[in-house]
């Protein structure tokens, strides 16, 4: 896995990696995946010095925060307004116990 660095100066409150970034050590994470990056973040790379972060990814497009919230809340709502629009669930059925082996020869 190729890791890009990425300058601290560009690095802004919001963005989002589409992978882990890293600290410029290559082994403590920054930033999970798809989190965005919060003003303590940006407090952390000034206050350390940090003047670069690794990332095999890419930054993700900017999302609309009202449009999030408003999907998120989309099933809550009741998505459907026709009950016949939606199939019923089958029944699952209740499965056995499994009883613990001990010093069972490992296949």
């Amino acid at each position: 896995m190729d890791l890009k660095k990425v300058k601290c100066s560009t690095i802004k409150l919001g963005m989002r990696f589409s992978m882990p970034v890293f600290f410029d050590d290559g082994k403590n994470m920054f930033l999970a995946k798809r989190h965005a990056v919060k003003k303590y973040h940006l407090n952390a790379l000034t206050q350390w010095e940090i003047p670069f972060l690794l990332t095999a990814g890419e930054v993700l497009p900017e999302i609309d925060e009202a449009k999030e919230k408003e999907m998120a809340g989309f099933a809550k709502r009741g998505a459907y307004s026709d009950a016949e629009d939606v199939e019923e669930l089958e029944d699952l059925e209740e499965v056995e116990e499994l009883e613990e082996l001990e010093d069972a020869p490992v296949a």
